[in-house]
């Protein structure tokens, strides 16, 4: 009777203990990393948040503080920017300098991927896919796989399932409006393009929108989850409670019609020896050349979900700035617009045009070089090693911010300004340009990103006249990336 009084009590206190301890845990690992810090050498660097730059700055502060603060009043980026301390209390040092980078990202051995961004990823699929895989050489066979998919012949292949959710799930919704709505474009866009995406990956095998109503809710506990596994570590995905139950409640739903529609794809592939032209379909199809081997259902259905985890707001993001900068500048909407229909004519938009635009591209990639997708990636010390002139300690985070260099005024002619002409000109030094990072260990789907978002785009600027009815300074960011909240459009349909 004792001991059986006691379980539940346990059970419910256990929780409790662990958050305890860590807290404990992480407060003598930041006393630590403190008296560390006081002999560091600080002289290069930002003045403004010298010695203490909590982690949250960058999750919720404006666009001046956790974007411009990293330049210089000459308009070059600092080398480093701060020292400052991570939710588990480790020592953090912001990076802005493109020979550091490139040291950085081309060591993967003393500075190998943070276990941080990689139990979040995980918690999120339930798994491991190609970007929450831990092993250096791991990911970069896996990676080597999934990018053999995610080449040109797949993305020609699945024009029709583009031109179509295009079309269904976002052009007729904004003609639907008739120019006189105002639209708030990030949050429009990132519910179609998940339309688009789901439709894309798996075309009639899964209800869009059921999946799209479970990714919302996913997407909107995401930023928590990303603090939680920060804080408690791996002890988060033990919570019985709160956010991490109601997210692995919806991972678990998502996984379960995701593992059934392949399933489904595959015995309708088998039973009637035909392919099709979504994703899934050239996923089971794929065979690697080296070892003869085939996605296992598991694998495919992790890799989908990560498709739809990142695609979705990489994509609509893109989009909403694009519309922001172009809807500000007649010119260059008027320059895409004749460029779209010169190349097509009376046609339809295929990936087969999207290839030739030329000036559509470019920005694109202007976009993404003053607005990335991901502006910073984290790594780790794993020793005591040189970096440049400094000695950087065993076990310091890295926060590798790219865009102070892609405004650095040593790589870039007016680096503030819109300026989509300057990628006809000499390609800029590599590493001064990184939207998705570099090497062999950046964004898989940039390729896939890239041209979807250039198809459904000059697909709008074809159909619509984009006016932007609001000042950069009128709206927020968020998530941690120059995501934009509460950022409002209008869609006038073109005579």
């Amino acid at each position: 009777m004792i001991s059986a009084f006691y379980i539940p009590i346990f059970v419910l206190f256990l929780p409790v203990v662990i958050l305890i301890l860590r807290i404990i845990q992480i407060t003598i690992r930041y006393n630590y990393h403190y008296f560390r810090l006081l002999h560091l050498p600080i002289t290069h660097f930002s003045t403004k948040y010298k010695v203490w730059w909590p982690y949250w700055k960058i999750m919720t502060d404006d666009r001046e503080v956790t974007m411009n603060w990293h330049i210089d009043e000459t308009g070059q980026s600092y080398k480093f920017s701060s020292w400052g301390f991570g939710f588990d209390g480790s020592l953090m040092l912001c990076v802005c300098d493109v020979s550091l980078v490139k040291q950085i990202l081309l060591d993967h051995t003393s500075f190998p991927k943070h276990d941080a961004g990689i139990r979040w990823l995980r918690f999120l699929l339930g798994g491991d896919g190609v970007g929450s895989l831990s092993g250096f050489n791991e990911r970069k066979v896996h990676r080597k796989a999934v990018l053999e998919v995610l080449n040109a012949r797949s993305i020609m292949h699945s024009t029709e399932l583009f031109k179509g959710a295009i079309e269904n799930f976002c052009v007729k919704g904004l003609y639907e409006l008739n120019g006189e709505e105002e639209v708030y474009t990030y949050e429009y866009f990132k519910l179609k393009t998940m339309y688009i995406l789901i439709r894309v990956i798996f075309d009639d095998m899964l209800d869009a929108d059921l999946m799209s109503e479970l990714w919302y809710k996913v997407a909107k506990l995401t930023l928590v989850t990303i603090m939680g596994t920060e804080f408690l570590g791996y002890f988060y995905n033990l919570l019985p409670f709160g956010p991490a139950k109601e997210l692995k409640y919806l991972r678990n739903q998502i996984k379960t019609h995701v593992t059934t529609a392949v399933k489904n794809r595959r015995k309708y592939m088998d039973e009637n020896d035909v392919s099709g032209d979504d994703l899934i379909s050239v996923l089971i199809d794929y065979v690697d050349p080296r070892s003869g081997s085939k996605f296992t259902d598991s694998e495919i259905v992790l890799e989908c979900m990560t498709m739809l985890l990142t695609g979705s707001s990489t994509i609509s993001g893109l989009l909403t700035w694009a519309s922001y900068y172009i809807g500000r500048s007649d010119e260059v909407q008027q320059n895409i617009f004749d460029e779209v229909n010169s190349i097509c004519g009376d046609e339809e938009i295929t990936m087969k045009h999207v290839r030739q635009f030329e000036y559509t591209r470019a920005v694109m990639k202007e976009v993404l070089r003053l607005k990335p997708a991901a502006p910073f990636l984290d790594r780790i010390a794993a020793k005591t090693t040189n970096l440049g002139d400094y000695k950087i300690p065993k076990g310091t985070r890295l926060m590798l911010f790219f865009t102070p260099m892609m405004k650095d005024v040593r790589y870039w002619d007016q680096p503030q300004e819109f300026i989509p002409e300057r990628f006809f000109e000499e390609r800029p030094e590599i590493y001064s340009y990184m939207p998705f990072s570099v090497g062999v260990m950046n964004c898989i789907g940039q390729k896939y990103a890239i041209w979807e978002a250039m198809l459904i785009f000059s697909t709008l600027v074809r159909k619509f006249r984009i006016q932007s009815i609001m000042e950069e300074k009128e709206f927020e960011l968020l998530e941690g990336r120059q995501t934009p909240k509460n950022l409002k459009f209008k869609f006038i349909p073109r005579k």
